[in-house]
């Protein structure tokens, strides 16, 4: 790996700061100066608007329909959750840091926390959509605590980086080609260099890196993604430069110039300084300089019409729009709505699939919506009336009967409670039914497991009615509850499901059975819709499976849940992990998840094991990096009930011994409210014990 030095020419750097940022902000719109903080107006326009900030500064940002969004700047933050350095701030071979960084921010007058992780998959996600806007944070100016600046240009120059861009527009307006071949359209972290040299990723544990590194065999071709008016080598060996660093321009209607870069190339296919169409050859790379990998290495650079200071972003938007319009061609499933727009309580909001499809020869989609207040359809468009003011994460779940897909965006909510009663429905201890967090993203090309509101069933022959699920109905408005009904419109299997409606008003319960007995092995489908006369939202739909295996478990082996296998669930864009290439502790199955440190209430993650009933120890993998200081709750479900468990890993990996009934009702919960050190949701193994003679309640092969 090199240091990323720019020449002299070209885009010059502007000595004085306070002076560039001015010229920034003066070109991307109408600068007013306030007490404060700056005030200045954006229009969408046909590319992404980039824009950095200091704390109380205030962005008017016009959408295309002529609404106006306001995001204020209220703190930013930064923090290291994972490093094997030794001394801060100094590089160190082999070593690996993984941080967080976040922006709060007011958004149309509600507060809201934009949050990033770097040097883990998560640094490849999708980007927030808020009121329509979608928002890039693209760097903090507090990584400076931890990180050094020198290893290419990345280093904000106000508090915090931004791109965004009205949401029912592109990037640009051009089509994006690959910029090198990449058939699965996903980038895994793990190739990006050492497993951290994303952009901004810590090299070496502790220097910013100003750019994206992507593996690549030797030689590979790369091509422009774009139409470039010029292009060129501003370093080269033949030049006496150490490296062969090339660049292309593009300058767009809108008078905003776009510069993209590859390094480490071989050599050029392409004469310089002519013009080149979106899918051209650029050059032979990942071959000059490499280091421990084969990589090229990308930047992407932003001058705003009008400015004469170039702002550094992240290549990664651009390998974004790369994959979405690739899919787009291959006509893969999609999940997309119309942008949604601020609402008011008491007042319906319509929403709309725009954009969603099935993949090849799917002939339809199946929808699955949560409104982010305990609220959901199974309708392609519903409405749904909010009774609370406040900002909510609207989710799209779509599936064509092989793949699914999965989009978020947020609205906010204005107004006084709703005083008449609102229903909605919950299910806390369900995985399909948890809250999204606020701050959560998806991180790219992975889709969540399971989908909302779903209730999931196994029934096993040694228990052929699992466990009864509890549907809580929840009244979000005021008043009382009128009396709740349940309608089925069942699947196959006629009569393998039920329900009982308890208790009155504001407290009652659905409680859903299912009952497999005589059924063949399959997959049975439902959907429930619980109705409440006399609220708003008084209708909601969720979906019910029942999975009677055709699949025998063999043998008396011990079941190992793995974060990344079949039966873990976890609070989303909470718990990372790291694929560091230098980091010799790898886990279980050579990947786990970390907490970072962070004793956050809401952060849980779920071990459920799909065991033959009978007594097993249950322990952590003993190959699990936990801290020497880590201490957590677990949480364990068996057969005869629920305890709780305080675990202390250097002392004992031992959770117990407990009684497990057929299936997949049982699991084993990391709670990290309370917690400290350094949590890992690695791996549980619960291992078969054969009971004493006389004491056997069922013979565990």
């Amino acid at each position: 790996m090199l240091n990323i030095a720019f020449p002299s020419t070209g885009h010059r750097r502007i000595a004085c700061v306070g002076r560039s940022i001015l010229l920034v902000l003066m070109a991307v719109g109408a600068l007013t100066q306030t007490a404060a903080g700056a005030e200045f107006n954006l229009a969408a326009h046909d590319t992404l608007s980039a824009v950095e900030l200091n704390r109380g500064d205030t962005i008017a940002f016009t959408l295309r329909n002529g609404d106006v969004r306001r995001i204020e700047l209220i703190s930013t933050s930064a923090r290291v959750l994972f490093t094997t350095l030794t001394e801060p701030k100094k590089s160190q071979a082999g070593a690996g840091t993984l941080y967080e960084m976040s922006a709060d921010v007011r958004i149309d007058g509600h507060p809201f926390v934009l949050r990033r992780y770097v040097a883990s998959q998560e640094a490849f996600y999708e980007p927030y959509v808020i009121n329509g806007v979608r928002f890039w944070l693209d760097a903090v100016g507090d990584i400076a605590t931890f990180l050094n600046f020198n290893h290419g240009d990345c280093q904000p120059r106000r508090d915090a980086r931004l791109a965004l861009q009205d949401a029912s527009l592109r990037i640009c307006p051009e089509e994006l080609l690959p910029w090198y071949n990449n058939p699965s359209r996903f980038i895994n972290i793990a190739d990006s260099y050492n497993g951290d040299d994303c952009w901004l990723g810590p090299y070496f544990g502790a220097d910013a890196h100003g750019g994206l590194d992507i593996n690549q065999p030797l030689g590979s071709v790369n091509f422009t993604p774009l139409g470039l008016d010029d292009h060129f080598y501003f370093n080269s060996l033949a030049k006496g430069d150490n490296n062969n660093r090339w660049r292309g321009v593009r300058r767009w209607a809108n008078g905003d110039v776009w510069m993209i870069q590859t390094h480490h190339l071989l050599s050029l296919i392409a004469p310089e300084h002519t013009p080149m169409a979106a899918g051209d050859p650029i050059g032979y790379a990942a071959g000059i300089r490499i280091g421990d990998h084969a990589h090229s290495h990308y930047n992407f650079k932003v001058l705003p019409a009008g400015s004469k200071e170039d702002i550094d972003l992240d290549p990664w938007i651009l390998f974004w729009q790369i994959f979405e319009d690739a899919k787009q061609r291959a006509g893969e499933v999609h999940a997309s709505m119309t942008p949604l727009r601020p609402a008011r309580t008491g007042m319906a909001v319509n929403f709309e699939p725009t954009g969603s499809r099935p993949g090849p020869g799917r002939p339809q989609l199946r929808y699955s919506w949560s409104f982010g207040d305990g609220g959901g359809s199974l309708d392609a468009a519903p409405s749904h009336t909010y009774a609370q003011p406040g900002v909510y994460a609207v989710t799209l779940t779509v599936h064509d009967g092989s793949n699914a897909a999965t989009t978020t965006q947020h609205l906010t909510v204005n107004g006084s409670p709703v005083a008449g009663p609102t229903l909605s429905l919950a299910a806390p201890d369900e995985p399909n039914w948890r809250p999204r967090p606020l701050d959560a993203q998806d991180v790219y090309g992975i889709v969540p497991p399971g989908r909302p509101r779903l209730l999931e069933f196994v029934a096993r022959p040694g228990k052929p009615a699992p466990r009864a699920r509890d549907i809580q109905l929840v009244n979000t408005g005021g008043g009382i509850l009128p009396p709740g009904a349940v309608r089925i419109d069942q699947g196959g299997g006629a009569g393998w499901l039920k329900w009982e409606l308890h208790g009155t008003g504001n407290q009652q319960i659905v409680r859903v059975r299912v009952d497999a007995t005589g059924l063949p092995g399959a997959l049975y489908a439902a959907r429930m819709t619980i109705e409440v006369p006399g609220a708003l939202n008084a209708s909601q739909s969720f979906e019910v499976n029942l999975l009677v295996p055709t699949y025998e478990r063999k043998g008396s082996r011990a079941v190992i849940v793995d974060n990344a296998g079949v039966g873990f669930s976890a609070t989303p864009w909470f718990w990372i992990g790291h694929r560091f290439h230098g980091v010799p502790a790898k886990g279980h199955a050579d990947f786990y998840l970390l907490n970072g440190g962070r004793a956050r209430q809401d952060g849980y993650a779920r071990f459920t094991p799909d065991l033959r009933a009978g007594r097993h120890d249950v322990t952590f993998a003993e190959t699990t990096p936990f801290s020497a200081d880590a201490g957590f709750t677990v949480r364990i479900r068996h057969a005869h009930g629920e305890e709780t468990r305080w675990i202390e890993p250097a002392k004992s990996r031992v959770i117990g011994t407990f009684d497990f009934a057929d299936g997949i009702d049982g699991f084993v919960e990391i709670t990290t409210a309370g917690s400290r050190g350094q949590v890992c949701a690695d791996a549980v193994i619960f291992k078969p014990l054969v009971s004493p003679p006389g004491r056997q309640k069922e013979r565990v092969p």
